[in-house]
């Protein structure tokens, strides 16, 4: 899912201990690029910290969705004008952190719906991945009867 990543030098690194915050929300992890002064002593690029006690609760889809989520935030920086991929003095590729799509609390949603582009995106995207299993399934199940 992430081929501009593909040379990167990532590290995985365990959060422990963690907390539920004051809103109820507890850190399942965190992705965090290498300053410069770091990556001239050791060769990694990035780092993604997850939260081991959680993570060790979790389905392994539910782990996949979740180091995807910080790889997500992990981009190769560009030059703005020319979209070239921005190096160092040393010629390493150079890396950003990505926000998130979305920022939105949910009774704001429960209000007012889907009021702006990027919250209607995850909507789309949402009812898409719950609508493909169940057209591929009502293929099978055509397809089943169609031979029977």
């Amino acid at each position: 899912f992430h081929p501009e990543l593909v040379a990167a030098e990532i590290s995985l690194a365990w959060l422990r201990d963690l907390k539920i915050d004051i809103d109820g929300h507890l850190l399942l992890g965190k992705a965090m690029k290498v300053g410069d002064p770091h990556r001239q002593l050791h060769s990694r690029d990035l780092v993604i910290c997850l939260n081991r006690d959680a993570f060790g609760m979790f389905t392994p889809p539910q782990r996949s969705a979740l180091i995807d989520h910080e790889l997500c935030h992990c981009r190769t920086a560009r030059n703005k004008k020319t979209g070239e991929e921005i190096t160092d003095a040393l010629g390493r590729t150079k890396y950003r952190m990505r926000k998130h799509d979305v920022e939105e609390f949910v009774d704001v949603v429960k209000r007012h719906g889907t009021w702006k582009t990027d919250l209607q995106a995850i909507w789309d995207a949402e009812a898409e991945r719950r609508n493909a299993p169940l057209l591929n399934q009502g293929k099978k199940e055509k397809a089943k009867k169609a031979t029977a």
